[in-house]
């Protein structure tokens, strides 16, 4: 293959958000976090961000939307313009031994899981409990999905 020739698997410039569509802003500001966030996590549908801090706690962050806003050529929620929505913490999940780096939303957005070195933790959303827990690995963690 040389440089001119263009793989099947790219998408089409049509597909491709262009970067001028981009926010290169700061639109919100969660603060509870006492230290680095070190993971950031969308849910499936866009109702929750969850973050994960060197803290040690993960907090599930529901997100309240006024209205639907069309972003760029896609209609979609725009989550990231403050004037829409805004955000709530519902619960802080704070049982994690070490820093919770890495995180993980279940398909129907009714779990989270939450990694903090050789332990991981699934949480139930609705009630910011866990209920499963995983340990003993002989390596940290550092990645984890569905």
């Amino acid at each position: 293959m040389n440089h001119s020739t263009s793989p099947a698997h790219l998408a089409d410039a049509d597909d491709i958000l262009p970067i001028s569509s981009v926010p290169v802003s700061v639109e919100a500001i969660l603060e509870a976090h006492t230290d680095e966030v070190w993971a950031v996590k969308w849910s499936s549908t866009g109702a929750y961000l969850a973050t994960g801090s060197r803290d040690r706690n993960a907090i599930i962050w529901k997100f309240q939307a006024r209205e639907l806003l069309p972003y760029g050529h896609f209609d979609c929620l725009n989550i990231l313009q403050p004037e829409t929505g805004e955000f709530d913490a519902l619960h802080t999940l704070n049982d994690h031994a070490y820093q919770a780096n890495c995180l993980s939303w279940s398909q129907d957005d009714s779990c989270l899981i939450t990694v903090s070195e050789t332990v991981i933790k699934i949480w139930d959303v609705k009630a910011g409990d866990f209920f499963c827990r995983a340990a003993g690995a002989l390596t940290d963690y550092h990645i984890t999905d569905w």
